[in-house]
């Protein structure tokens, strides 16, 4: 389903930072490393760092009651992704500004509007 989102609205995305947060065992990481090379394809820009939420922090949060406050490195992966995106948005923003200031931009901007119509 989320593969369905991101090829409807990729127009919006389109060199724009992306990051990842999974939850779970070892298949968490293999869904946001799939998602980082989907990403690639649809022009974004993902981000190296991620936010893994191993299966203990999963459960505690799930089942036992505990919060994110409870596991502060969570937190701190979480901040350095946020950095991350940040950083990149920043980089990236005059690239796309010029981007949409020519021929290329225009076409883009027509096919966003006719698919949001």
């Amino acid at each position: 389903m989320l593969k369905n989102v991101l090829d409807y609205a990729y127009t919006e995305f389109i060199r724009e930072p992306i990051g990842f947060a999974g939850y779970g065992g070892v298949g968490a990481a293999r869904a946001v490393e799939q998602l980082r090379l989907v990403a690639i394809e649809l022009q974004m820009a993902p981000v190296s760092r991620a936010v893994h939420i191993g299966m203990v922090e999963s459960l505690g949060i799930m089942q036992q009651g505990k919060t994110f406050e409870d596991f502060p490195h969570l937190a701190q992966a979480a901040n350095r992704l946020l950095d991350d995106m940040s950083w990149w948005a920043k980089t990236l923003k005059p690239a796309r500004e010029r981007l949409t200031t020519g021929v290329a931009g225009r076409e883009q901007r027509e096919k966003a509007v006719a698919v949001t119509a």
